[in-house]
């Protein structure tokens, strides 16, 4: 098992097979962000989005010299983004 800088375990596995005299052949498999594959909730963040607050200009108001705004009601909103979901990577390698 190996860490990465933020220590999200990486798993490899590695078996070698003999082939003719001192030949081989080795099977990879490399898991990136293990622990995420044990729950997919794991690796991600709380982000707000949507930050524009007002959708555009509706008119502007004479009376008071002033552009009148149409807000935005979802703007702001919060969400949880998994942005680092696990990976495997298969290798094959033959060794003369």
């Amino acid at each position: 098992m190996v860490c990465s800088p933020g220590v999200i375990p990486d798993v490899s596995l590695v078996k070698q097979f003999r082939t003719i005299k001192s030949q081989r052949v080795e099977l990879r498999a490399d898991v990136f962000n293990f622990l995420n594959l044990l729950n997919k909730e794991w690796g991600g963040f709380h982000e707000v989005y949507n930050t524009q607050l007002y959708n555009n200009v509706e008119r502007f108001d004479t009376a008071t010299q002033s552009w009148v705004y149409a807000l935005n009601k979802d703007a702001g909103q919060k969400r949880y983004r998994v942005t680092s979901p696990y990976q495997v990577h298969l290798g094959l390698k033959y060794i003369f």
